[in-house]
Formats: structure tokens, sequence, C-alpha cells
């Protein structure tokens, strides 16, 4: 009888550690068992329809945040970065809800850029001028420009000027090349030595590049940030219209100035 008890004592003590036994591994099991947190990846879905070398805005695009496990399957790895530069341009036509890419973009920056937004029969044309001879504002790659010529600033006639009292053959003036010109690039020169200057690359046509060829040798340039539609005649300027008592004579012939 006594030993009965003894056993079953036992038998009671050894079923007990076992339960508590099972009781911590099955709680070591559930924490080990506990939710992974979902990783999620950055995407760009474009918002409407675009056409090649539509300008990149961030109206276009909104942020898409998928699962790391869907991304996967449309194959992104992780998060994509747009650059948002001015003068970034679509290379094809996407439609709406597509996912954009870099790939699927160029920037002013990118080899191959002028090529692609340049128009047909047109061709590139650098101009340099200095930060002060920029008027309007910053100007970026697509802005639209004006371009006009100061002619007759030499230092001697300068001084001809201030004291004239009669007509001075040679007029000092301000006149309008062109208007409605596209920026294709830009490019900006820092200097110790000098004052900085600006290259802006140009979209001209051939005759356009010709006669802006004779203007940067006979006069010094001056660009202006285009801002709509405007009678250009009211961009010209002559000596005249600051100093009273000097006469420049200005002739308008068939779209062209001629200066006597």
């Amino acid at each position: 009888m006594k030993n009965t008890i003894i056993m079953t004592v036992a038998v009671l003590a050894i079923l007990a550690g076992v339960y508590g036994l099972s009781g911590v591994m099955t709680q070591k099991t559930v924490e080990q068992q506990e939710p992974v947190p979902l990783v999620y990846v950055k995407l760009w879905e474009l918002q409407e329809d675009v056409d090649t070398k539509s300008p990149l805005t961030r109206e276009l695009v909104s942020v898409r945040s998928v699962e790391e496990s869907e991304a996967h399957q449309l194959g992104f790895a992780g998060d994509v970065q747009l650059s948002f530069k001015p003068g970034t341009l679509f290379r094809r036509t996407i439609e709406k809800g597509a996912l954009i890419t870099p790939v699927d973009l160029i920037s002013p920056d990118q080899e191959g850029y002028v090529n692609f937004i340049i128009a047909k029969n047109r061709l590139p044309y650098p101009v340099t001028v200095s930060d002060t001879s920029i008027v309007g504002g910053v100007i970026q790659s697509g802005d639209l420009i004006d371009v006009l010529a100061f002619t007759g600033g030499n230092s001697r006639l300068n001084r001809e000027v201030a004291v004239a009292s009669t007509q001075v053959k040679q007029a000092i003036s301000v006149t309008p090349i062109f208007s409605g010109i596209k920026v294709l690039q830009v490019q900006e020169h820092q200097s110790t030595d000098e004052q900085p200057s600006v290259t802006l690359l140009l979209e001209l046509d051939r005759s356009q590049a010709v006669t802006m060829t004779l203007a940067r040798r006979i006069s010094e340039l001056e660009i202006h940030k285009s801002l709509g539609n405007y009678d250009m005649s009211k961009l010209h300027a002559d000596a005249g219209d600051i100093l009273p008592d000097f006469e420049s004579v200005v002739e308008h012939r068939a779209e062209k100035t001629t200066i006597n």
C-alpha cells in the first residue's frame, strides 16, 4: 500500500514536470512565431497619359507604397528615386497608371539630351553671356528667350554722346533680333578671375544661326526671358531715348532693322 502511494506520487510528479516543460516549449514556439513587420517599397505611378518629350512635373506622378513581396513580383528590388530637375522629359509615350522609373526619363545633364530634345531641321547654337546680360530671372532648359543686340558701345563714342548736340553718325541702340527661342541646355561657369558667365545652347534654324553669328561679332548680346506674345518693336531703344540732344537714325525694312 505504501509503495503504491509512493509510485502514484512519483507518476504525478513526472506528469507535472512534463506538462510544465511542454508549456514552456509552447510559449517559446509562440514567441518565435510572432509576425514579422511588413516592409514597403516606394514606387511612382503616372496620373495621366503623357507623350514623348512631355516635361516631368510633380503633379504628374504620385507615390504608391506596395509590400516588398509584391514589388519583387513587379520587378522592383527597392525604392524608386525620381529626379525632378527642370527640363526632365519622358523618353516615350506612357499611359496613365504605369509605374515610372528613371529609365523612362531623360534630364539635361544626361548624355544625348540635346539630340533627344532638338526639333527637326534645327541645330544647337551655343551663346555665352555674362550673368548681368540675362534679364527676367533664372533661365532653365526648355525656357523660351528673346535675344537683343547692343551696338555702338565703345568708350570713345560714349564720350562723344555725352557731349553731343548734333547727330552722331554711328548709332547706339538696343535692337531685338529673335523672340521665342528655345533653350536646349544651360551651362554655368564659375571663375575667381572673371565675371561668372552662362552658356545657353539655343535651338536655331540655319538662317537664325547665320544672323546670330553676325550679331555676336558686331554687338553685345543680351538675353531676356520671354514673357509671352508682345510687340517686339517695344524692345528697341536708342541713345535718343536717353539723351535729348543725341539723334539716332534707325530705318526699318521688311522686319529687319538697319542702323544708319
